[in-house]
């Protein structure tokens, strides 16, 4: 299995310098693009503008060394769960997850150690740094058995974004571990990943959102004027006009590329979409995580007021689904086009999955996820 690992090139430059210059990283071949990912995946460390260095050794160092003594301590212990989802490149949410492994039902505890007992088939599982790892479908049902949603659409966004996960494969393990109701919440958390998610908070926050009862969104598409002006919104519901930003602490610091006054091109660029009579609701990390009700409350005073304004998708303004600057494929260009956020084309993998599970959440589900 391939492991997300920097270019030798680059690895030799952090070893002899400790940090990397983004010039540097060009001329050694790299791409911004590639720096983002490598940022997202936790291969390099965002210093300041410009300046990148390898990742804090020692957390990662001992999360390494306390999997290498769990392994050491038995045949049947595999890494799992979050540890396996930190190995395959995928994020988590919070801080860097403890050690976590599966053995057989009568498995005994290993010290500082989260140990899972319901064993792990041979074809579940692949190496990995050296380490017997969880594949990466049965890592992601895993996640879904000790995280809320919201916090399993993180590893499961970056799955889609930057993997192929199998959705036979999926499924084929949900069956043989059972339990109906946890089956229930992995498909549903599945169903509602999305790639386009271009960050761990993003994921975050749409799926607290989810849980409180509010249309998924499309995220990261471009909206702009067909010519020069073309904006990027976090979450967009653009059949009420009400645009989602996700503003973590980190969003408007400036950085390379920003230019000075961040702040500013923000205010700018929400003014545009004021300008053409789009609302915005906006959230930070406290709030979203402690009181998700307020946001959905706050969403809802909204889409009730576009509702009875008879909002309309305004004339001239393209929506063109994500990807690579510029934009090429155009979905709305004037008021008379309808789309809604159901129109959204699911990808081979939900698709596969919403054969197994009616894609509507029972609220009994919805109210359990909301305590967790």
């Amino acid at each position: 299995m391939k492991r997300h690992v920097l270019p030798p090139l680059l690895l030799a430059e952090l070893t002899r310098a400790g940090v990397m210059t983004r010039r540097r990283a060009l001329i050694l071949g790299a791409v911004d693009n590639d720096l983002e990912r490598w940022v997202r995946q936790g291969l390099l460390v965002r210093v300041r503008g410009g300046v990148y260095s390898a990742p804090p050794l020692d957390a990662s160092d001992n999360l390494v060394n306390s999997l290498r003594g769990a392994v050491a301590a038995g045949r049947d212990v595999v890494v799992s769960h979050r540890s396996a989802a930190w190995l395959h490149g995928l994020p988590t949410w919070g801080r860097l997850p403890r050690p976590e492994v599966t053995r057989s039902v009568r498995g005994s505890r290993i010290r500082g150690v989260v140990v899972h007992r319901y064993g792990v088939d041979a074809d579940q599982a692949e190496e990995v740094g050296g380490l017997p790892v969880t594949m990466l479908e049965r890592t992601l049902v895993d996640v879904c058995r000790v995280v809320p949603i919201p916090e399993a659409l993180v590893a499961f966004d970056a799955a889609l974004r930057d993997r192929t996960p199998d959705a036979s494969c999926f499924g084929e393990i949900l069956d043989s571990l059972g339990d109906i109701n946890f089956r229930r919440r992995a498909i549903q958390t599945a169903l509602w990943a999305d790639g386009s998610a271009e960050n761990p908070f993003e994921s975050f926050s749409r799926g607290k959102l989810l849980l409180e009862g509010i249309p998924a969104p499309q995220l990261q598409w471009w909206v702009g004027d067909g010519a020069g002006t073309w904006f990027r919104p976090d979450k967009l519901w653009p059949n009420v006009g009400v645009v989602g930003e996700a503003d973590g602490s980190g969003k408007y610091r400036q950085q390379e590329g920003a230019g000075p006054n961040a702040l500013l091109a923000e205010k700018n660029r929400q003014e545009w979409f004021e300008d053409h009579d789009f609302v915005f609701v906006r959230w930070g990390v406290d709030r979203i995580s402690h009181k998700p009700d307020l946001v959905a409350q706050r969403w809802r005073v909204l889409e009730r007021r576009q509702r009875s304004r008879g909002w309309t998708w305004p004339s001239g303004v393209w929506l063109v689904c994500p990807g690579p600057w510029p934009p090429s494929r155009a979905f709305i260009r004037d008021e008379s086009a309808s789309l809604s956020t159901s129109d959204a084309v699911i990808g081979g993998f939900q698709a596969h999955l919403a054969r197994m599970l009616d894609p509507g959440m029972p609220e009994t589900l919805r109210s359990r996820e909301r305590g967790r």
